[in-house]
């Protein structure tokens, strides 16, 4: 019971709880209903992100509310409630209880690694949405559908895209570290970092093209928006675990080498997943790092000292053989059917079952040993393995670099195939 008035001692109004859970304010000997059907009032902690923000969740009559005091108050005022109501309502509840619950809910949508139940976790929306990403859709959209058949339909088109590409390994690691950048979090926990990705190329050279399929292997539609300030690029990181993927991203890497502020951001976002901002009331608010960088450019890249083991940079310098498309009849991204698309989300959930099992089976004791570097190189080289081993890679690596038809002195037909340096002969 929380006393409002006291007369000769003796408590004249009052609020309290009834048998029905309802929260009731006695005045003049007579009962008003203030919040029917209590049913939940907790505190809530952010799944996998060690702070604890000052959001509350109350749960009343099929209803729900997050947000801090001043949030709560003002959504309860806009649903009918008077606001000296409210606020009483407020002051019963932390008044009658000791040691508020705590209510673990997920900050942004995505995909999460969990270690608990040693798998990857889809999570398609969330209960609380920051006032700052309140015109923004936050739902993934992600309902795989695993078989066999799917999985090996998907690695026949990738396997015919690296074919495209003058060193399809290289396109392998860069979709090895965007499968498990969804993880960032995670692994910023256990490790202190996870870099961002810069794919850097000349014109033609298929970096675009890159991102497509990567969208595809998430399921998502658009590229993200290129932010050049650092408020922008505080709002891209709170929206989702997926990475942004931010195409076309010259101005950015220009913003790196004169824009200060937006380089310790880079520095923080990397190694802790949470950033406050309280310098300005109009930007005031919490801001989480719960995504990284995927950036495309031609620019050439010159980075500070202490930002070469923040971002990684990958070279992807050749045209793309843009013959082959129609040659081999190869699919890119913008031909994928909606058959095309299931099989490369099905893909994915392949490679996230197999490699949670062998993260946590094997490669996790290992990581908590490492050095700076040699975490970054298991970022790349872990997931690289499992991608391998679906796509069966062997022959788009070793593909020759020519083939000479011709015969030997017996007339057998053979080939000569030149790989680099070495000859082979094979019978046709």
């Amino acid at each position: 019971m929380l006393c409002l008035v006291r007369k000769e001692n003796e408590c004249i109004t009052y609020v309290y709880k009834d048998p029905t859970n309802n929260i009731v304010l006695r005045h003049n000997e007579k009962d008003y209903i203030l919040l029917p059907n209590l049913q939940e009032f907790s505190k809530v902690k952010f799944i996998q992100l060690d702070y604890e923000p000052k959001l509350y969740f109350l749960r009343y009559d099929n209803q729900k509310v997050i947000g801090t005091l001043t949030e709560i108050e003002n959504k309860l005022t806009e649903q009918g409630f008077d606001i000296i109501d409210v606020k009483k309502i407020l002051r019963f509840l932390f008044s009658t209880t000791k040691k508020l619950p705590k209510k673990r809910l997920y900050f942004s949508p995505g995909f999460y690694l969990s270690e608990k139940q040693k798998k990857v976790i889809t999570v398609s929306s969330t209960l609380y949405k920051p006032g700052y990403l309140g015109d923004i859709d936050n739902r993934i959209t992600f309902k795989p559908t695993i078989s066999d058949q799917l999985v090996s339909n998907a690695s026949f088109l990738i396997k015919n895209i690296l074919s495209l590409y003058d060193n399809p390994e290289t396109i392998v690691k860069i979709l090895a570290f965007s499968l498990i950048a969804p993880f960032k979090i995670y692994f910023v926990n256990k490790f202190n970092l996870f870099p961002l990705l810069i794919i850097r190329g000349n014109r033609e050279a298929g970096k675009s093209l890159i991102l497509d399929l990567i969208k595809n292997l998430f399921g998502i539609k658009t590229t993200d928006p290129v932010p050049t300030t650092e408020y922008n690029l505080r709002i891209l990181l709170s929206m989702t675990t997926l990475p942004a993927l931010l195409n076309e991203g010259n101005m950015f890497v220009e913003e790196l080498t004169r824009n200060q502020k937006l380089l310790e951001l880079i520095t923080t976002m990397t190694t802790t997943n949470v950033i406050k901002f309280q310098t300005d009331k109009n930007y005031r608010g919490l801001y989480l790092a719960m995504r990284t960088l995927l950036i495309t450019t031609n620019r050439d890249i010159t980075l500070p000292e202490y930002l070469t083991d923040k971002i990684l940079i990958m070279e992807v310098t050749k045209p793309l053989n843009t013959d082959l498309i129609k040659k081999k009849n190869i699919k890119t991204p913008r031909m994928f059917t909606s058959e095309d698309k299931k099989a490369l989300i099905s893909f994915t959930s392949k490679f996230y079952e197999i490699f949670s099992n062998e993260f946590f089976g094997k490669y996790y004791d290992e990581m908590k040993y490492m050095s700076r570097s040699e975490l970054l190189n298991s970022y790349i080289n872990i997931p690289k393995t499992i991608l391998d081993k679906i796509l069966q890679t062997e022959r788009v690596y070793s593909k020759p670099s020519e083939f000479v038809e011709s015969t030997n002195g017996e007339n057998v037909p053979f080939k000569v195939i030149r790989k680099g340096e070495n000859i082979e002969i094979v019978p046709v």
